[in-house]
Parts: structure tokens; C-alpha cells; sequence
């Protein structure tokens, strides 16, 4: 039997079509997300407004999640977590593609107490899930938190796609 997965994604207001938001300034939902607050260039993202990604000169903190309902390959930036960033571990780039989204076992990357695990042990974990989800199998349930201009801050999620008329 296949396992199913969940994706959370960002507040994105172009239905997370690999473009930059219409208006990064007024999309300050994602930035409840301490990721990608740290990482928004609003200015930048400003002047590049509506554009791919990939063509936009500007690397969003919202990263792969954008790209999960995008028609199109986009060259996707992928900011480490601050943590990370201290062991000298830069951005990375890279080609994505279309309808793409990221995943990983999240609660597994900590120990109980909060502490993180290990690299090896992570990328041992990750290996050991993603061998679960099967291709043409596997279902994928994209949701956005609380903090979404839908539910304001009552603790609900809701459940996203995007629908064709």
C-alpha cells in the first residue's frame, strides 16, 4: 500500500504558479514564516512582480514551494535554515520541475527533546521515507497553515489546489 503525503506550502497570492506574488509587498502572510521572512527581498521581489522565478533575477524565501502548481521548469533558489548557514552551507540552485513541491518526514529531523538529529541520520530518514511514496500511486495533499489570509490566526488549515474551470 502506498503511503500519502502531506506538503505545506507558503501563502502565495498566484496560486503557487512559480511565479513572484502580484504583490509581494501586500502578501505579508508567508512572512509569519520566520524562513521566509529572513530571506524576502520585497524590494527586489517588487520589480519583479508576476514574473517566473526562474527569469525574475530574484531568489523568493517562499523557494520550491511556489513552484508546486507551476506549468513550467524554474530555476528555484533554496535558502538553508539559519542553523545551517553557521556550518558555511550556502543557497542552492536548482532546476525544477513543473509542479513541483518540497517534502520531507519533518517531525522525524528532531529529537524529542527538540535537539536536531544529525546529518547522516536525516538524510538516513528522508532515504527511508521517500522509498514509501510511490510514483502514480502515492496521493499528495498540499495545505497551507494558519497563517493564510483564509483563516487568519484560529489555528485551522486548509487544504489547496488549483482547479481548472
Amino acid at each position: 500500500m502506498p503511503t500519502h503525503v502531506s506538503v505545506r506550502l507558503f501563502w502565495h497570492d498566484s496560486g503557487w504558479n512559480g511565479a513572484i506574488c502580484r504583490d509581494p509587498a501586500g502578501n505579508v502572510w508567508c512572512e509569519a514564516h520566520e524562513h521566509v521572512r529572513d530571506n524576502k527581498l520585497t524590494e527586489r521581489e517588487e520589480q519583479a512582480a508576476g514574473k517566473d522565478v526562474g527569469e525574475a533575477g530574484v531568489a523568493p524565501g517562499c523557494e520550491l514551494s511556489i513552484q508546486a502548481f507551476s506549468p513550467r521548469r524554474n530555476m528555484i533558489r533554496v535558502w538553508p535554515p539559519d542553523w545551517m548557514q553557521s556550518w558555511n552551507v550556502r543557497p542552492l540552485d536548482l532546476d525544477v520541475h513543473a509542479t513541483s513541491a518540497p517534502m520531507w518526514p519533518y517531525e522525524q529531523m528532531w529529537e524529542e527533546n527538540g535537539e536536531r538529529r544529525s546529518n547522516d541520520e536525516r538524510r538516513q530518514t528522508v532515504e527511508e521515507f521517500l522509498v514509501e511514496v510511490e510514483p502514480n500511486k502515492s496521493l499528495a495533499f498540499f495545505y497551507v497553515d494558519e497563517r493564510n489570509p483564509l483563516f487568519g490566526d484560529d489555528g485551522d488549515h486548509s487544504v489547496v489546489g488549483q482547479f481548472d474551470n
